[in-house]
């Protein structure tokens, strides 16, 4: 994976560099790779994979950022086939438990059978959730993880004014929509367009999921091993030059910068680190990416010496039920391999506010606070607890505001698709693993095209 550890293939006919190890950037340096490219990617952490982050801690495997695949990751599970990866990962758990009161509801995510079914929802709501179905379906064809600004003609409105719009009963928000909000994107329903509402649906309600043994790690280290990948190593800048090569500044700590002019670069990173080291932005462009409202966030994860009686991967928590905890996920139950024989993992989801309360606290507060929260739900753990693990994240999740989508079809056509540079990464769609995947594979193709043809030249 890095230079110490695997040999540089023979330089092909072109050179390109990639700027970021996370899913996005290594998925575009295995397609520029698959094109005949010389592909070297530059990663200022020591790892690979990014929020696509798995750890091992005291016999635990813990996933800490992304930790969900649902089936319906079409690309990535293409993805998989071109890595001859299918037989790494199996279907697992999709029982989804929902608190409400004393009684807990179950259902699976595959099963359409278990909405009607269920005690969650009286008859009305069950209508009124068909109706969102609906919709979600009439709309599906411009659902695209590769553009969601296909669906910019729907963005005009939040989620409560959608539900308020169509005479949807509140519960629906409060029981079931509030939660996968705030668990994905660190913002209330009220914060975020109507569309990510259709892509919660597309990607969740009828489907499976699917993970690795290995921890959702696996893809990132599985694509690392396929490329040329230098850690620790930090960009400063990517330039085009007038005569139409890209030069690359970058170093590593106490070390010397180096400069490299390469043919081609994917810059696959957040927003405003794209910022920072991409000059030729115009100001509108600039404005857009600087304008995308990042949140950080704590991860908390508590390994027991005991598995809980919880049958759920998911146990969602609504704010009539806790003002602070989200959700709790059963990673025991999630995939095989995760935990010592006859040990769980926990993992924890949180309101925004209470990142932001508890983001400069010390970790043994914030593990404190932590299980008191998860105790209320899964009483007795306190006296299981046999880890704990606390991981801060910035940035951590990106929320889509009304009129946000729109603002990134503004950005993608003002893109050039002929430049020596392209981009990708979590601000090109609704934020997953499958949709940051897409991105890579998106700028891998259009940095193909540009570079088959000799006299292109221009920039973003």
């Amino acid at each position: 994976m890095t230079t110490s550890q695997q040999p540089r293939s023979v330089p092909t006919q072109r050179r390109v560099i990639v700027v970021g190890a996370g899913i996005s950037g290594l998925t575009a340096g295995f397609r520029l790779r698959q094109s005949g490219f010389d592909v070297t990617v530059l990663e200022r952490d020591d790892h690979v994979g990014g929020r696509m982050r798995t750890i091992d801690r005291e016999g635990y495997r813990l996933d800490v950022a992304a930790s969900i695949l649902p089936t319906s990751y079409r690309e990535m599970r293409a993805l998989l086939r071109d890595l001859a990866l299918t037989d790494e990962v199996r279907p697992t758990c999709d029982l989804f438990a929902f608190v409400q009161g004393d009684a807990i509801h179950r259902l699976r995510l595959h099963a359409r059978r278990d909405l009607l079914a269920t005690r969650l929802f009286g008859l009305r709501t069950k209508i009124a959730m068909a109706k969102i179905m609906t919709d979600m379906f009439r709309h599906r064809r411009v659902l695209d993880w590769t553009d969601p600004s296909r669906a910019a003609a729907l963005d005009v409105e939040n989620i409560p004014a959608y539900l308020r719009r169509r005479r949807i009963p509140t519960q629906t928000l409060s029981t079931f929509i509030d939660s996968f909000s705030m668990a994905g994107s660190l913002a209330s329903s009220a914060e975020v367009s109507v569309i990510n509402l259709y892509f919660y649906l597309h990607l969740l309600a009828g489907n499976g999921l699917f993970n690795s043994p290995e921890g959702i790690q696996f893809l990132p280290n599985h694509l690392a091993d396929q490329l040329q990948v230098e850690l620790s190593a930090r960009v400063t800048s990517v330039t085009i030059e007038n005569d139409g090569p890209v030069t690359v500044r970058w170093q590593r700590d106490g070390q010397p910068q180096r400069l490299e002019r390469v043919d081609g670069a994917v810059i696959a990173v957040p927003a405003r680190q794209a910022t920072e080291i991409y000059p030729q932005f115009d100001e509108d462009q600039r404005q857009f990416l600087l304008q995308l409202r990042y949140s950080r966030g704590i991860t908390v994860a508590f390994g027991l010496r005991r598995v809980p009686a919880e049958p759920a991967v998911w146990l969602n928590i609504s704010t009539e039920a806790h003002p602070d905890l989200v959700a709790v996920l059963l990673e025991h139950n999630k995939a095989p391999g995760r935990t010592p024989a006859g040990h769980a993992l926990l993992s924890t989801y949180w309101q925004r506010d209470w990142h932001e309360r508890h983001w400069n606290a010390p970790d043994e507060a914030i593990r404190a606070n932590a299980l008191s929260a998860v105790s209320q739900f899964l009483p007795g753990i306190g006296d299981d607890i046999d880890m704990c693990h606390i991981e801060r994240w910035n940035p951590y999740a990106l929320a889509w505001p009304p009129g946000s989508f729109a603002a990134l079809r503004r950005f993608l056509a003002s893109l050039d698709t002929r430049s020596p540079v392209q981009f990708a990464g979590d601000y090109f769609s609704f934020l997953c693993t499958n949709s940051c995947l897409s991105s890579g594979e998106r700028a891998a193709q259009r940095l193909t095209a540009s570079l088959s043809t000799p006299t292109t030249r221009g920039r973003p």
